[in-house]
């Protein structure tokens, strides 16, 4: 079997990010000359062992506490606000990121990500596109950094 050109990483988190990745997913599998052996869809969660897994499954049910509504929505929101600039690394990315960045490593092609994290973690071992939708977004729309 030969190695996929694009890898598309979901962390299956977050209120649109799955979807995000989905719809352009989608697409590519229309599009895209020989989408079974050309093009692999990954949940970071699923790529994942041990401990690495269990911080998955936490950050999951952090996202979904967060968006039930009152109280501990407020308490979410104050940590998402106190979180500060999105770095290249800390305790939580290194954790969750161990075993994605470690199946990542040597793959050539584009990894495909819709969640901030994930291209954290994917860009420091390989080439990553980063998706957000947004309704005000044009078609296309790349930008670099």
């Amino acid at each position: 079997m030969s190695c996929p050109s694009i890898i598309g990483l979901s962390s299956e988190i977050g209120r649109g990010h799955p979807s995000y990745l989905d719809s352009v997913w989608t697409l590519l599998e229309r599009g895209f000359p020989d989408p079974a052996s050309r093009l692999s869809y990954w949940k970071a969660h699923d790529r994942s062992v041990r401990t690495s897994r269990l911080a998955w499954s936490a950050v999951a049910s952090v996202y979904w506490i967060g968006g039930r509504g009152g109280t501990t929505t407020r308490l979410y929101n104050i940590l998402r606000r106190r979180r500060g600039v999105p770095s290249r690394g800390g305790l939580a990315v290194g954790l969750l990121g161990k075993d994605v960045r470690a199946a990542l490593r040597g793959f050539e092609g584009i990894c495909l990500v819709a969640h901030p994290i994930l291209a954290q973690i994917a860009s420091t071992v390989s080439r990553t596109w980063f998706i957000h939708g947004e309704i005000a977004a044009p078609e296309e729309c790349a930008v670099s950094g």
